[in-house]
């Protein structure tokens, strides 16, 4: 199988393995709910007194017990069948690299035959050449063999075949280099509200920027300091989804400010809002002349 039919198993393995994972997870809390419930019937039983209710509630304590029997045995097949799929994954994975080696170094050997091509064509040529020149020289009545070096030159084509291999290998190596990061780690989400900045800005800092055209509703203006800064459609971060962020070092007329317990909220737009904490994601200009 080519490297793009094995990935797409790979992607189908791993689909089936999140499924798997859901699963096992849900027989977890099920088992977990029934124990539970295990300890409570026992509890009671002790406590129980009545002949007529410690019966009922050994019946329910049986009902119990088979119950999470059955969910166990659920659970080991679901563990047995996870890790037979983990199984193909990892065999699907080995092939996907051996698949990109095989294709990296017959990539390898067709630049390789088309150099020893190039070469057999550029001893061809010269020979040629030089045949040539001695009939030339032999019909003139000389005898010396005009030298080689002197008048023909050869295309460059070695270098430009040194680049195209290079470049092919570093880009064999990058998808590799990919697949290992997959089994090492997964992508963890970014907070960000608690993003903060690396260095600390003041006013004195920066350059005063000169304003021209201030809007006649504009109370001042805000200094961007961070990349990826959330522009958002109101002065919360409850339920609000992004528009889209900021630009970094870009200057904003500021229209309105809220200020809550954790941010301050300047708005730069129509139903545009950024945050800052404590100065660190930007810097106020009240002065606009």
């Amino acid at each position: 199988m080519g490297s793009d039919t094995i990935k797409f198993y790979i992607k189908e393995k791993e689909s089936e393995i999140y499924v798997k994972d859901k699963s096992i997870e849900n027989l977890h809390s099920q088992i977990a709910y029934r124990q539970k419930k295990i300890d409570e019937l026992l509890n009671h039983l002790e406590r129980e007194k009545n002949d007529v209710r410690q019966r009922s509630l050994q019946s329910d304590l049986k009902y119990e017990t088979e119950k999470i029997h059955s969910l166990q045995l659920s659970l080991n097949d679901e563990l047995r069948g996870r890790k037979e799929l983990q199984e193909k994954l990892n065999r699907l994975n080995r092939d996907y690299l051996d698949s990109l080696k095989r294709e990296s170094d017959a990539e390898i050997e067709k630049q390789k035959r088309e150099q020893r091509r190039q070469e057999a064509d550029f001893d061809r040529q010269k020979k040629e050449w030089v045949a040539s020149e001695k009939r030339k020289q032999s019909n003139k009545g000389h005898t010396n063999e005009p030298e080689e070096t002197e008048r023909f030159t050869p295309a460059p084509t070695h270098f430009r075949n040194a680049i195209r291999w290079i470049i092919y290998v570093a880009l064999i190596l990058f998808v590799i280099a990919l697949i290992v990061v997959r089994f090492i780690d997964n992508e963890q989400p970014q907070n960000t509200s608690d993003r903060t900045s690396t260095e600390e800005l003041t006013t004195e800092s920066l350059n005063d920027p000169v304003f021209e055209a201030v809007p006649e509703d504009a109370i001042g203006a805000v200094y961007v300091k961070v990349d990826e800064l959330y522009v958002r459609s109101m002065p919360s971060t409850d339920g609000n989804t992004p528009k889209r962020f900021a630009e970094k070092d870009g200057v904003y007329y500021v229209y309105d400010i809220v200020q809550d317990d954790e941010y301050t909220w300047y708005k730069i737009g129509e139903d545009e809002w950024i945050a800052d904490h404590d100065r660190e994601w930007a810097e106020f200009f009240q002065d606009l002349n």
